[in-house]
């Protein structure tokens, strides 16, 4: 087994080959052997050319395969390689490779090489597919990586899910503030000043205001914390900025006038608006909207 094992360090996969064959034959059945047999499994598998491309994508391995020009010279001969195991593992490896150099036209190209392999099989497929998709979503295509993601029938999985909620991020997040910023502004326009003289503070305050305040927010804080505690940062952003909606909306209502009823009604959409939109904003902010989308996806 020593020598067998010296020869494939030594990349000399031949004799490697040779060598197994002969430490099987010599202690069948025993430890060594199932060991030996493993590699050969291995080595015959990947035979293709006499071994020379599975010498060559060897050494880009060992190598540690972050040298650009050892890749860009591994993906020009492996479409010289003959068909099979080796020509795929070298189109996995420089894709990959690609793709954790940043290397993002590179590793889509490199991607979609692979996916042109024959015979590649479901492990495979859905590496280089997700791969690709990764690629045009880092590159700014959403669209694009989207649609790779359906045409090859993943429209479902939890890569799909994501790059859907970053389209969605494109345009939700911009209208989420920008009723955050209309509450704002509603607030303090409408109120004036007359909403931080001390009555109107005393009435927008009063204890029965702060109870149902503390209610309807602190309990949902409270049961989180107790029962799901994987929702806690979430509570954590939620509750305390819809609670400085509501104080800055009953500080502003109780400074308008009795009859401000257009004014009042206002105050009250954009408050109403400006809730549902810090709670997306919680929700995306917390990674919890995406976990909740994957889970329906997949539930």
């Amino acid at each position: 087994m020593a020598r067998a094992e010296q020869a494939e360090r030594e990349l000399s996969f031949p004799l490697a080959l040779a060598a197994y064959e002969s430490a099987e034959r010599a202690a069948p059945g025993n430890r060594a052997a199932r060991r030996a047999r493993a590699r050969i499994d291995f080595l015959r598998a990947r035979s293709e050319g006499e071994f020379v491309p599975l010498t060559e994508l060897e050494r880009v391995r060992r190598a540690g395969h972050a040298d650009p020009v050892r890749l860009a010279e591994l993906e020009q001969r492996a479409s010289a390689f003959p068909p099979g195991r080796v020509r795929r593992e070298a189109r996995a490896l420089v894709a990959d490779s690609y793709l954790r150099l940043d290397r993002l036209g590179d590793a889509a190209r490199a991607h979609r090489a692979w996916l042109e392999e024959p015979e590649l099989d479901d492990a495979e497929w859905l590496r280089a597919s997700n791969g690709l998709a990764l690629c045009r979503a880092r590159l700014g295509d959403l669209e694009g990586s989207l649609e790779t993601l359906r045409a090859r029938g993943l429209g479902a999985s939890a890569e799909a899910t994501f790059v859907e909620l970053a389209l969605l991020r494109r345009w939700a997040r911009p209208v989420a503030l920008g009723w955050v910023s209309a509450f704002l502004i509603a607030a303090l326009v409408l109120g004036r000043a007359r909403c931080w003289s001390r009555a109107s503070l005393a009435r927008a305050f009063s204890p029965a205001r702060c109870l149902v305040a503390a209610w309807a927010l602190g309990v949902p804080l409270l049961l989180a914390a107790l029962h799901r505690p994987e929702t806690w940062r979430l509570m954590q952003l939620l509750v305390p900025a819809q609670l400085g909606v509501l104080m800055l909306a009953a500080a502003a209502g109780s400074g308008l006038p009795s009859g401000a009823r257009r004014q009042r009604a206002a105050l009250g959409i954009v408050a109403v608006a400006a809730h549902v939109a810090i709670a997306y904003l919680a929700f995306d902010t917390s990674e919890a909207l995406l976990g909740w989308l994957v889970a329906a996806r997949q539930g």
